[in-house]
């Protein structure tokens, strides 16, 4: 599974369920300067054996994140869309790529943490 994290929308209690991944899934943590994480939140993400990949967005413009993400999400299903993906953010902005991407077949949820997913 490749999960895709709004970090500045969930912040930590999205990575509930962290402990879950395994070494085949990927986790993408977008983030920006705000970030404020704890020791403890950083090893937790650190000592799961999944593909850690940490997007960082550095402009400042509205909503940047989010477009971020669809875009990574697109280009991802575009390179691979047997694969099952997640979206872990409480925007529900995101509802409407969802659709559109089960519409086509993809394999794709929306929750607020990784263990919903």
């Amino acid at each position: 599974m490749v999960l895709l994290v709004d970090f500045e929308n969930v912040h930590a209690n999205g990575l509930q369920g962290i402990t879950a991944l395994r070494k085949q899934d990927t986790l993408y943590l977008f983030y920006n300067d705000t970030l404020k994480i704890t020791i403890d939140t950083h090893r937790s993400i650190e000592k799961v054996e999944c593909e850690k990949i940490y997007q960082k967005v550095t402009t400042k413009t509205p909503n940047a994140a989010d477009f971020l993400l669809v875009t990574i999400l697109g280009d991802l299903i575009g390179n691979n869309s047997e694969r099952s993906y997640a979206v872990i953010s409480n925007d529900t902005g995101f509802d409407v790529v969802v659709k559109y991407w089960k519409s086509k077949n993809v394999d794709i949820v929306k929750c607020s943490t990784i263990k919903e997913a």
